[in-house]
């Protein structure tokens, strides 16, 4: 997405026209993991500090999924869950991402972190199938793998959007668990008129 005429954009600014809209409806569709029967998941949005929610529903808890007994599809779990989220904004800097995590049972019955992913919402209109690779910290040494393993606790990450920090993810020891299946249905507003272009072509991860 680019800026064709900054003039413009300035001018609608001072008649109170100087912002679009972002229209994002769809489902978590399903995930595919290995290793837990059932699991549910949160979802959040991160978004820069020109952005700014003006409809939806900014987070919120998938129902617990369980997997099929046997099949092809036997490590896949659906939720069909539906999201819906507006945003506004004056720039496209700070395009908005959806962070997904997903929660297991452990052998106590507690909730663990199954793994964290991240994606930027698409930046073409239309609907959009996506793929989230979700992953999780790796334990620093095999005493604390052995400390999970009794405890039934994991490591998992203090900050929820530290999925969507990428200067930050590189130094970080971690391990691929699976993905999550996202469908959204994005609607543009008031685009052409601050004459911002825009590609009309799928975006996936």
């Amino acid at each position: 997405m680019s800026v064709l005429s900054a003039q413009t954009r300035s001018s609608y600014s001072s008649t109170g026209m100087g912002s679009f809209q972002v229209v994002v409806t769809g489902t978590l569709e399903s995930v595919t993991v290995s290793g837990f029967d059932n699991v549910h998941a949160h979802y959040s949005f991160k978004k820069g500090s020109k952005w700014q929610y003006t409809g939806g529903i900014e987070e919120g808890n998938t129902q617990m999924g369980s997997k099929a007994f046997s099949g092809p599809n036997r490590n896949t779990i659906v939720w069909n869950f539906p999201i819906e989220i507006q945003f506004s904004s004056v720039s496209p800097s700070g395009w908005p991402q959806l962070i997904v995590t997903v929660y297991g049972l452990n052998w106590l019955g507690r909730d663990i972190i199954v793994g964290t992913g991240c994606v930027h919402l698409p930046v073409g209109p239309g609907s959009h199938e996506l793929a989230i690779p979700l992953f999780k910290p790796k334990d620093s040494s095999g005493f604390h793998s052995l400390h999970s393993l009794i405890t039934g606790t994991l490591p998992e990450f203090r900050d929820p959007h530290f999925a969507s920090l990428t200067t930050q993810r590189s130094v970080v020891r971690t391990q691929s668990t699976g993905f999550v299946r996202v469908v959204l249905n994005v609607t543009f507003r008031n685009m052409n008129a601050l004459e911002y272009s825009y590609s009309g072509k799928e975006y996936s991860l």
